[in-house]
């Protein structure tokens, strides 16, 4: 049997994901459409502002270097797993009813597997993809590479991946395939050959450490490791920073009480197509009702997986840390085992709170009332207390 080692951390540290005095660039990899939690996830990112939405709020006046640093540009979403052109319309959709039309939206590679269905293909069948506004690049992963590359060589910045989904596009920006990235792999910066990947830092969600789906203290191999080990395997094991939330911090978060109240009456367009697409989401996907509580769309929402990775990449500064090592074997399990002094690693971080036994999230779901400082809209994210095993 093959282990791939790489070390984790639980909780990602305040530091780990940030460029200095600039707003973050963001790439979301998402296979929205089967699982309703990526576009809660995506909808708190269209929430964010980046520096040009900010200024026209403030008018005159100077950005605070608070609010200056939480300020974010959305600069692609891609598609990812089976149907990535069916995923790109449902997205299109999404974005369009959010009036977010001007984002990119890429086609990742297509794994016919038929393994992952679309279940909000129905919910986009009046929209065609050729009536989004906005760029729509049919060779997405090499679009995201190249706008990496772009970024990297204006700014000398990097760009987070945000990982929804199985790490097949991902893990094809890793490795060097004719026809795919060719001559973007590497590039000549100050005499010096650096790779993609030198340029990326990634966020996501994926694995299970302790606990498995439906609040199960037994870990199984969980699903964006489990559709494709070998990229998930290859992708752990690359250099660049990474942090990754696992069913123990996220397998249990759904928002219900007050807080799903102040969502249900929001006049964000972003929040209102979600609830539309929550609606009709409940009624066809199978596993809807896995999670703690029942998932009612006008009384709570789901178990929002992806969500905890989009927090952790817009508010990170809220999280403490711990380490761990994990194994990623050839089932898909991410196994807790001893740190190796070789690891092919540098290090890999998994979000996740074991520690505090209520972590309250400051999330900008909720109206734009205060829009040049949106992360003082508080929503409390309740059961997510989970223990470390002796």
């Amino acid at each position: 049997m093959v282990f791939l080692w790489t070390f984790l951390s639980l909780v990602l540290s305040a530091s780990l994901f940030a460029n200095t005095n600039a707003q973050r660039k963001i790439i979301v990899d998402t296979d929205i459409g089967t699982d309703i939690d990526d576009t809660w996830a995506i909808s708190l990112l269209l929430s964010g502002r980046s520096q040009a939405e900010l200024k026209q709020v403030v008018g005159k006046r100077s950005l605070s270097p608070e609010v200056e640093e939480e300020s974010i540009e959305i600069m692609m979403i891609l598609t990812s797993t089976d149907d990535t052109k069916e995923r790109a319309r449902v997205l299109a959709k999404f974005l369009t009813q959010s009036k977010k039309d001007h984002i990119p939206i890429g086609i990742g590679i297509e794994t016919p597997r038929n393994s992952s269905p679309v279940f909000l293909s129905s919910w986009a069948k009046d929209f065609s993809l050729d009536s989004y506004k906005g760029p729509v690049h049919k060779a997405g992963v090499e679009e995201m590479a190249r706008m990496i590359i772009e970024e990297y060589q204006k700014n000398q910045y990097k760009t987070t991946i945000l990982a929804l989904a199985p790490m097949t596009n991902i893990h094809w920006l890793c490795q060097k395939h004719p026809g795919r990235l060719g001559s973007l792999k590497l590039l000549s910066l100050s005499d010096n050959l650096t790779e993609v990947i030198d340029m990326v830092e990634l966020v996501g969600m994926s694995g299970a450490v302790y606990t498995g789906y439906a609040n199960s203290t037994k870990p199984v191999p969980e699903w964006n490791v489990f559709y494709d080990i070998p990229a998930a395997q290859n992708v752990y094991a690359q250099r660049w920073k990474k942090m990754f939330t696992p069913l123990d911090s996220c397998g249990r978060l759904q928002i219900d009480g007050e807080n799903y109240n102040m969502i249900l009456k929001s006049k964000n367009p972003a929040i209102i197509s979600t609830l539309e697409q929550y609606r009709h989401w409940y009624n066809i996907c199978p596993w809807s009702n896995e999670g703690p509580l029942p998932s009612i769309p006008s009384l709570r929402s789901s178990v929002l997986y992806d969500l905890m990775a989009s927090y952790i990449f817009l508010f990170h500064t809220k999280c403490s840390d711990t380490t761990l090592c994990i194994v990623i074997d050839n089932k898909g399990m991410t196994v807790p085992s001893q740190p190796v002094p070789t690891s092919p690693s540098e290090i890999s971080c998994v979000s996740g709170n074991f520690v505090i036994e209520v972590l309250k999230c400051d999330l900008s779901f909720v109206e734009n009332l205060l829009a040049v400082c949106p992360t003082e809209l508080c929503l409390i994210f309740d059961n997510i207390n989970t223990n470390i095993p002796d």
